[in-house]
């Protein structure tokens, strides 16, 4: 099956995330361990006002989202894993880079699931194998 990633992130960048994504490059990989990953570089940039802390804030035009080759024959997975590692990069870009699977993730992706029509897995490990 001959997939273009970048097309699949244009069209969901468009439906479910209202073109607030930047162009990022999407690609398959032979070298992860997981079904996908949102890479990109964080940076020290301030102290945080009320919490008295430093936030980490990512570089721009750093962001990078693979998907395991092994799901490169699986369409639906591919789409389900492109828009899990599409939140976290909408994160990185709009509310908190490191937020990890918790509440907000969660929670955002209940949401896009609706709009999607399907469901867009929390984790991989139980809800992908």
């Amino acid at each position: 099956m001959n997939v273009n990633l970048e097309i699949i992130f244009d069209y969901y960048n468009q439906k479910l995330f209202n073109n607030e994504l930047p162009k990022i490059p999407v690609k398959f990989s032979d070298d992860i361990d997981c079904a996908g990953i949102c890479h990109c570089d964080f940076f020290m940039k301030k102290m945080h006002p009320k919490l008295n802390l430093l936030q980490n804030y990512y570089v721009p035009n750093t962001l990078l989202i693979e998907i395991s080759s092994k799901y490169k024959d699986n369409y639906q997975r591919i789409e389900a894993i492109l828009l899990h590692e599409m939140t976290h990069a909408w994160f990185y870009s709009y509310d908190k880079p490191k937020i990890g699977h918790g509440k907000k993730f969660r929670k955002k992706i209940r949401k896009l699931s609706a709009k999607a029509g399907f469901k867009i897995p929390y984790r991989y490990i139980e809800e992908m194998a």
